[in-house]
């Protein structure tokens, strides 16, 4: 499993959905309205409305939300480097 910086997020767009976004990376989508999250690699936004905001998934929501041990070739959120 890899890490990624920069990624390039899907866009919601009005007439095509929910476009762009790397088919190896996950991605977190979080409810505007319950803050319910549901984690999807980019390539399997079809379905999802307007009503999201659409980030990089963390390493545990990668694992709690899409594969309980994350397979290798799954891009997430680097950690931050600053401490809480």
């Amino acid at each position: 499993m890899s890490c990624t910086r920069k990624p390039k997020a899907p866009r919601y767009d009005e007439r095509k959905g929910w476009t762009g976004g790397d088919s190896r990376t996950l991605y977190a989508v979080v409810d505007k309205a319950s803050n319910a999250v549901v984690v999807r690699p980019g390539n399997a936004m079809r379905g999802i409305g307007p009503g999201v905001t659409v980030r990089v998934a963390t390493r545990a929501e990668a694992v709690q939300h899409w594969q309980a041990d994350l397979s290798p070739g799954w891009k997430v959120a680097c950690k931050s480097s600053s401490s809480s």
